[in-house]
């Protein structure tokens, strides 16, 4: 009886073939996806926000001008009006609607790809997710994240007593007078007062102040990235640090207005528990727009 045999040459040939796999399954996984590219695809709404517009029962023509059109009209807040006294749509709290928030890639925290960045870029926020912002980066920082630079784009903006400065009180013991009363000078408080890694206090942070249309208000994300560009940045790579759900808002802002030497990765945490359920259509609406403008601006450039 004739016994099988398996020729050497076919033992390289499988090796190949699994080394082969392994490293496109590397190469993969560490590929960047832009959170831009759940929400709008090819220039249309992804299907995963055609479903979320049925489930709100908005009624558009099935265009990228049509959605835009709708969500500004159904789901931004009229000028002035305060995030906390935005009114619930009926539907928000569904389990479908947050299903598809999570399909979007609105809810969950979003990781640094790589381990090695040319600058780090925070805009200023309110107290509490300028706290979350900065723990999530200290986080990634020990775990091998560096980067060169970091930059916090931070305006004059005066802190709510109620839900900033009587906080940052409670949490530093300190008293009024000594509590920080602007938004920049809240951020600089707040990152020096951190127990930071020594990679990350190796790098010296730059406050670069952003002047906002409303000084009572978070100066715009154009705003913020117009005013870094006008320090000429270095060229290299950007993670821009973020916050759900605007981790794609600013992603695109961002993608609209740097150079090609500036390569864009967005990350940040979840903040659900923070955030008025009204806001995730309002920023929705406002990536369409912006997206709308991105590609504008890029068909006036060619």
């Amino acid at each position: 009886m004739k016994k099988n045999s398996f020729h050497p040459a076919w033992y390289f040939v499988v090796v190949g073939i699994i080394v082969l796999i392994v490293a496109y399954n590397k190469l993969h996984k560490r590929m960047y996806i832009s959170p831009i590219s759940y929400i709008v695809k090819e220039g249309q709404p992804s299907s995963d926000l055609q479903q979320l517009l049925k489930l709100s029962y908005i009624e558009y023509d099935g265009t990228f001008d049509g959605a835009v059109q709708a969500t500004q009209k159904y789901w931004v807040r009229p000028p002035q009006m305060h995030r906390w006294k935005m009114d619930n749509p009926t539907y928000a709290n569904r389990k479908e609607i947050w299903d598809t928030f999570d399909a979007l890639h609105l809810v969950q925290q979003v990781e640094p790809l790589y381990k090695k960045y040319t600058h780090l870029v925070l805009r200023g926020d309110t107290y509490e997710i300028t706290k979350l912002k900065l723990n999530f980066m200290i986080s990634y920082f020990n775990q091998g994240v560096r980067c060169k630079h970091i930059i916090f784009l931070v305006s004059e903006r005066p802190l709510a007593y109620d839900s900033e400065i009587d906080y940052m009180m409670h949490d530093y013991g300190i008293s009024s007078d000594q509590c920080p009363k602007t938004e920049a000078s809240m951020v600089e408080f707040v990152y020096n007062h951190m127990h930071l890694p020594e990679s990350m206090r190796a790098c010296k942070p730059e406050f670069i102040k952003v002047a906002g249309a409303d000084k009572e208000s978070l100066p715009s994300p154009q705003e913020s990235v117009k005013a870094w560009l006008a320090t000429n940045p270095v060229k290299g790579t950007c993670l821009l640090l973020s916050a759900q759900p605007y981790i794609a808002y600013e992603c695109s802002v961002f993608s609209s207005y740097l150079p090609a030497n500036l390569k864009l990765e967005s990350v940040g945490p979840s903040t659900s528990e923070f955030i008025h359920p009204g806001l995730y259509f309002e920023v929705l609406a406002k990536i369409l727009l912006q997206e709308k403008i991105r590609m504008n601006m890029k068909k006036a450039a060619q």
